[in-house]
């Protein structure tokens, strides 16, 4: 997953502008803190992200359930789908209208997801993949014992 930091001209980009954007799907969206406590990190780890797609309104940052999901991805700090999970918990709290909107968004997003770390490979798919990741020669047992 490439690397959230990665510098773009501005601090903050937004994907659309927040008057386009309806203020009960905004209440749906958690707040940059929010969203550092969902993802396991302090809020001064996003704010700091040159890439960070929020939305501004006010004084507050707003994040897409998708951004959230991608930091989340990316930090794996905690399962996507518990991360998920809480996206649309809060939403049915605090804008219940909006909750399948959240709710398609976060399906989106994990239905594309790669796998996460907290899942399992079947012994072959596992000895598979330790051998293409590992260079020639290093799984080779040497008959030396130590």
């Amino acid at each position: 997953m490439p690397n959230p930091r990665n510098a773009s001209a501005s601090a903050v980009t937004t994907s659309e502008h927040p008057s386009h954007i309806d203020p009960g799907l905004l209440a749906a969206w958690p707040t940059l803190r929010a969203a550092a406590e969902l993802i396991g990190v302090q809020p001064s780890t996003l704010s700091r992200l040159d890439t960070l797609d929020a939305v501004e309104r006010g004084r507050e940052r707003r994040l897409r359930p998708r951004e959230v999901l991608r930091l989340a991805a990316y930090y794996r700090k905690r399962p996507l789908y518990e991360v998920g999970g809480r996206l649309i918990q809060r939403a049915l709290c605090d804008a219940p209208d909006w909750l399948d909107e959240v709710g398609a968004e976060v399906d989106a997003f994990l239905d594309g997801a790669p796998e996460t770390r907290d899942s399992v490979l079947e012994p072959g798919a596992f000895l598979a993949e330790a051998k293409r990741a590992l260079p020639p020669g290093a799984g080779a047992r040497s008959g030396q014992r130590r």
